[in-house]
């Protein structure tokens, strides 16, 4: 994923052009990025979006079923897919994340989402356990 990016930021920098990150919210609030790879861009025009939302944009914009088909895969486990190394599904667990970043108790999240106590907490823990990749790096600045 960071040679990726290498590769990206020389084609921009010759091309003069900006360089965009392809991480999404979902993959930004659960940690399932690479730091300085998927998340690196001068531009992040899918940050905002959750995973779900993504493909619904890729439908949008009439993109070949085989692309929208593709089950989401980190390519650093042979064969295996990102709900599957997640364990949870990407529709359940986007409408988690939507609730909480709104503030919901978890009671709440449930109700509108039909969604299990445990897989509310589930969502949570990642989330939680992943918050020190969304800090920006430590510096001796103050």
């Amino acid at each position: 994923h960071r040679l990726r990016t290498v590769a990206v930021y020389r084609e921009a920098e010759e091309r003069n052009l900006a360089a965009a990150s392809c991480a999404n919210r979902t993959e930004y609030e659960t940690g399932f990025f690479v730091r300085y790879g998927d998340d690196a861009g001068d531009i992040a025009p899918i940050k905002h979006l959750y995973k779900t939302q993504v493909f619904a944009l890729g439908r949008h914009l009439g993109l070949p079923e085989r692309i929208l088909a593709k089950r989401p895969s980190p390519d650093l486990f042979g064969g295996m897919k990102d709900e599957e190394i997640l364990g949870i599904g990407y529709e359940e667990l986007d409408s988690i994340l939507w609730c909480i970043a709104r503030g919901l108790p978890d009671e709440e999240i449930g109700e509108r989402t039909g969604c299990s106590g445990k897989s509310i907490s589930y969502a949570r823990k990642i989330a939680s356990l992943s918050a020190r990749l969304r800090e920006p790096p430590a510096d001796l600045m103050g």
